[in-house]
């Protein structure tokens, strides 16, 4: 079961950003004009599966309140918050994709009305990973949507969901929050202080569940060694290079993370290079102590980690794409000293 990391509730009210996506799902409540299929796509993290369940909780509640919002209290929001409401179903991958007798399984449960709400609500996290014939099963349902059935995909790569598909929902596009708006909810939430809540902000590329990790004491320390991994770079051997290329693959979920925060910090170096200035910085103080190079060598290494990550999303090997991402990053830091020595 998937979790929804901030807040208590799923309620509109409780959603953070995304005015203009909220208020065109309100409007169709309003006026009754629910599509049977709603698309909701935008970057990982920014909260697309918040704001489809806040919709579905909607559809269903007893009680809504004046916005049009969830009440958040009465039976069908409580079982929807929790998912275990008999008209929801929730479809994520297994394994690597969401397999066709899945979607069988679905499809035969929407022959009858919904049990106990007024819509049944199928929701589909990350639907560019529906298998090729998973795909196609759905798009048949969709072709001719039994009455009183509401799809809510969600997807950060729309472009890989079958055009087909796209084509039969209504698109609701998801941006990511702004920074300052990250870094509000975090010290007014947490009670974070401002400069860590600015930077993990500046970490979550617009995501609040992803700051809420950053101010983790484990992020913290993650981010405090990938800085001191890359002080220490330039002088490793390309065999302690690629141990800690091994140690980041064992992991493949820390892998975007430390994605996250080399981009940041190389970020930081072009920043400092271009201005002579860390006030502008992402990591403030740990700024200081990144390696110094030229503009040219620091954007040519920001190239290497978006080549990276494109290469961890087309299924590349992941210990080698982070033997060949931290060699080359050695390599730009290295060039970067001599450029230095040089001037």
């Amino acid at each position: 079961m998937a979790t929804l990391r901030y807040g208590s509730t799923m309620s509109f009210a409780s959603i953070v950003g995304h005015e203009s996506v909220i208020s065109g799902l309100r409007t169709s409540y309003e006026k009754a004009r629910v599509s049977h299929a709603y698309l909701f796509r935008g970057p990982a993290g920014v909260g697309k599966k918040r704001l489809a369940m806040a919709f579905a909780q909607l559809l269903n509640c007893e009680n809504p309140s004046v916005g049009p919002d969830a009440c958040g209290q009465c039976r069908p929001c409580r079982l929807l918050q929790d998912e275990r409401h008999p008209d929801l179903n929730v479809i994520e991958p297994d394994g690597q994709f969401i397999k066709i007798d899945t979607i069988r399984n679905i499809h035969k449960s929407l022959r009858f009305k919904p049990v106990a709400g007024k819509w049944r609500i199928t929701l589909i996290h990350q639907a560019d990973r529906l298998h090729e014939a998973a795909a196609n099963a759905l798009l048949k349902t969709l072709e001719e949507p039994p009455q009183r059935n509401v799809f809510l995909l969600n997807t950060a790569k729309p472009h890989a969901v079958l055009a087909t598909i796209r084509s039969r929902c209504q698109q609701v596009r998801c941006s990511s929050l702004n920074e300052t708006l990250v870094a509000k909810w975090l010290i007014a939430t947490h009670g974070t202080d401002p400069q860590q809540a600015a930077e993990s902000a500046a970490l979550s590329w617009g995501s609040i569940g992803r700051a809420e990790e950053f101010i983790d004491p484990e992020r913290i320390a993650l981010r405090d060694h990938w800085i001191g991994f890359l002080q220490k770079s330039a002088a490793m051997s390309s065999q302690q290079l690629m141990d800690s290329a091994q140690e980041l693959a064992s992991d493949r979920a820390q892998i975007q993370p430390v994605l996250n925060i080399l981009r940041l910090a190389f970020r930081d170096v072009v920043i400092r290079a271009a201005t002579g200035s860390i006030g502008h910085c992402s990591f403030s103080k740990e700024s200081r102590m990144l390696p110094s190079m030229p503009v040219d060598n620091g954007l040519q290494a920001l190239h290497l980690i978006d080549q990276s990550e494109e290469a961890l999303l087309g299924n590349t090997n992941a210990r080698l794409a982070m033997e060949h991402l931290l060699l080359s990053l050695r390599r730009q830091i290295q060039h970067g000293k001599t450029h230095s020595v040089a001037r």
